[in-house]
């Protein structure tokens, strides 16, 4: 993807410190785009850079940076921005992130399109400034500056649906997540005797949950009396000494960041997402059901989207523990139940999310 394409040029901006949905996120964009759209990237994450290179995408880099030094290294890319676009002929600006939407005015005045991808819904608007002043401020100015957008894509219609409410409707496109592949469509059953293996995937902080489902993992345990559950959980971040803690006595086990989730899948009787919010779609309930594991999830806005509301995964009262204990004894007491939802999240991944609907859709909104 280097510049003897023609073609539509393309930097793609993501200085995000965590690698988590947005940063695979752009990894299958990037895999998706026609070889006639030249990308470079400029980016932070010591994990997105060596996967960046893997794809061999041009790519520049930024220290990575939290807190205070956070505003220190946006004033560096706006610093760095006009250089990229007039040396490398940047046609489109591409912002991924978050707080990284302060580019979009200075690419506006530099005549550039200026696409920004939104990830997450804002319910985290009801946190109070006090609480979380930094997160408080990049909020504030993402609403106050993402008019200047000329094009904003969401990830699901719920996001959409909160965005219009900021720039005009004609400027929002709705492109839903996709999985980077879809693997071959096989049945999965129970296995007698065996501990059932509950997977989870997601950043280690207490708004992704894990710690509702350690709790229904206790209320089964306190009932079950033959082979009960074996929890996996892959991932890591500064609530994973806490979520430990809590899981102590459990058959559980924490196996930190993986590069490669797809052997999780494969090994998995039934994938679990108890997000408490906010969530923009949830690419790792996207995979476990591309790979034919029966999901239970909460039930988020944006969860019901993508289960097809309760069709395509099985969904609980978010935060409810004991809710969760009982879908959790469905999928593993009803054998029927576990093969119509796991049929059904395959054929709605095929239909809704594979990533050749994503490439054409991307293709229309970096060409408009």
């Amino acid at each position: 993807m280097e510049a003897t394409f023609t073609g539509r040029r393309i930097l793609i901006v993501d200085l995000g410190a965590t690698f988590g949905g947005a940063e695979i996120y752009l990894e299958n964009l990037l895999r998706q785009l026609p070889e006639e759209f030249t990308c470079h990237v400029l980016c932070a994450n010591p994990e997105l850079k060596k996967r960046l290179a893997a794809l061999k995408v041009r790519q520049f880099g930024l220290p990575c940076a939290t807190g205070a030094m956070k505003v220190l290294q946006l004033i560096a890319a706006a610093g760095v921005l006009p250089y990229l676009l007039i040396r490398h002929r940047i046609q489109t600006v591409q912002i991924n992130g978050y707080a990284e939407i302060i580019l979009i005015p200075l690419s506006r005045l530099l005549g550039r399109r200026a696409v920004a991808t939104r990830h997450l819904s804002f319910e985290i608007e009801s946190d109070h400034w006090h609480q979380a002043p930094g997160r408080f401020a990049a909020r504030f100015l993402y609403r106050q500056l993402a008019r200047f957008a000329t094009r904003i894509i969401c990830v699901s219609r719920e996001v959409g649906r909160e965005v219009s409410l900021l720039i005009p409707p004609e400027r929002v496109m709705v492109i839903p997540n996709s999985v980077s592949t879809i693997p071959p469509y096989r049945s999965r059953v129970l296995p007698s005797g065996s501990p059932v293996q509950i997977l989870f995937v997601g950043r280690m902080v207490e708004n992704k949950g894990l710690q509702v489902l350690l709790e229904a993992m206790r209320h089964i345990a306190a009932v079950e009396g033959g082979r009960g559950l074996r929890l996996t959980a892959v991932g890591d971040g500064q609530y994973r000494s806490e979520l430990e803690r809590r899981a102590a006595g459990l058959n559980a086990r924490f196996v930190g960041f993986q590069t490669d989730v797809a052997p999780f899948y494969s090994s998995a009787d039934i994938f679990v997402s108890p997000s408490l919010g906010p969530e923009g779609s949830s690419l790792v309930a996207l995979e476990a059901m591309a790979h034919c594991v029966p999901c239970v999830l909460s039930d988020l806005a944006v969860h019901r989207e993508i289960s097809n509301d309760g069709e395509a995964a099985i969904l609980f009262r978010n935060g409810d523990a004991a809710d969760l204990t009982h879908k959790l004894r469905v999928l593993i007491d009803r054998e029927e139940r576990r093969q119509s939802y796991l049929q059904a999240a395959y054929s709605f991944v095929l239909q809704h999310h594979n990533p050749d609907l994503a490439a054409r859709a991307h293709v229309t909104a970096f060409s408009w």
